[in-house]
């Protein structure tokens, strides 16, 4: 079972290199592969598609910062 990507490509990509990558490369990445896959299996697709991507967009790096 795979997840529909075909609704994240209307994502702006551009918000999202705003993004620092040495925030993003800090996160372990044993903590990732520790990740039930079957959890993500069961994720309903049409939650995932009723994502509004401007509320994505509005994201604020400096938040997510903080959060690293």
């Amino acid at each position: 079972m795979t997840i529909d990507c075909s609704h994240l490509k209307s994502i702006d990509c551009s918000h999202l290199k705003s993004i620092d990558r040495s925030h993003l490369t800090a996160i372990d990445r044993s903590h990732l592969t520790a990740i039930d896959r079957s959890h993500l299996m069961s994720i309903n697709r049409s939650h995932l598609m009723s994502i509004n991507c401007y509320h994505l967009m509005s994201i604020d790096s400096f938040n997510l910062n903080q959060f690293l």
